[in-house]
């Protein structure tokens, strides 16, 4: 099984394209993990323009409700939000706690018990590609030239 975990973000949309044109393999489901913190511009552009081209082709992105998190703005003590100091970026907690990890559940709601996810990550930000940390839940990054599995 083949799941596209959509961000509504350029890379995400890249993704897609690629699937319309044939380009990539159909995925089984496409799933977004809503923050409840993305802006109002993305949800838009998805429902105008992503939303009925998928449709068109027998897709649709299915939503993953923040209350699948376990955690909100604060683990314990740690702000779970970007942050840059004059030595970089400090970890992102909020695209494991908030996007990962509520995709990963909702797939699981839904029965899903193996799946390669597809995140929509470029050549430009391959510091962001981490191996998969659960064994059911293979992860790839079409972008990148990584080998796509058929499901």
């Amino acid at each position: 099984m083949i799941v596209l975990s959509y961000g509504g973000g350029t890379q995400t949309i890249a993704v897609v394209l690629l699937i319309l044109a044939g380009k990539l393999p159909r995925p089984d489901m496409i799933v977004c993990a809503d923050t409840g913190r993305e802006a109002s511009e993305t949800w838009e552009y998805t429902e105008r323009y992503i939303q009925p081209r998928l449709v068109e082709a027998g897709l649709t992105v299915e939503i993953a409700r923040h209350d699948l998190a376990t955690v909100d703005a604060y683990r314990g003590d740690t702000l779970l939000v970007p942050a840059y100091t004059e030595h970089g970026k400090l970890t992102n907690f909020c695209s494991y706690e908030w996007k990962l990890r509520v995709v990963r559940r909702y797939l699981r709601s839904k029965g899903v018990e193996k799946c390669v996810n597809w995140l929509g990550i470029s050549t430009d930000e391959v510091e962001r590609m981490k191996p998969s940390d659960v064994q059911w839940c293979e992860t790839q990054w079409p972008l990148c030239g990584m080998p796509v599995s058929a499901g």
